[in-house]
């Protein structure tokens, strides 16, 4: 059984206050910017930040396995899937394509709420052919 040192009992309170504190606000400003704004933009927005950060991170595993590639051990491509970089980064681009995918799906079939009663988003909602 590991039991914990001091540092790391104190890194883990810190750390938990670090994030509550970074979160407490980015809860207020969504709620916000989700009033100011509409829910429909607000979630463009994010997926295609996710889509970028997706992006990002999956170009940096190809690039690290490019980085640390020694061409006298890896003849082959099929050396390169056993060290899992394309593995991982093959993970963040399907990522990518889901948060584009939402993005898609937003633009063409979720409403705009804002300042519409319900009535008026089931109205908008039964224009859509029924199967």
């Amino acid at each position: 059984m590991h039991v914990p040192s001091l540092n790391q009992l104190i890194f883990q309170v810190h750390s938990g206050r670090a994030i509550a504190i970074i979160q407490i606000p980015a809860v207020v400003l969504g709620r916000l910017l989700a009033d100011r704004s509409g829910r429909r933009p607000l979630l463009m927005v994010s997926a295609g930040g996710m889509c970028l950060r997706f992006l990002i991170v999956g170009l940096s595993f190809l690039l690290q396995m490019t980085i640390n590639e020694k061409p006298e051990f890896y003849k082959h491509d099929l050396h390169k899937w056993k060290d899992g970089a394309y593995w991982h980064s093959g993970t963040f681009f399907l990522f990518l394509i889901f948060s584009g995918a939402t993005i898609l799906f937003t633009a063409k079939l979720v409403p705009e709420t804002k300042g519409r009663t319900l009535e008026e988003i089931q109205a908008s909602m039964t224009q859509f052919p029924q199967h």
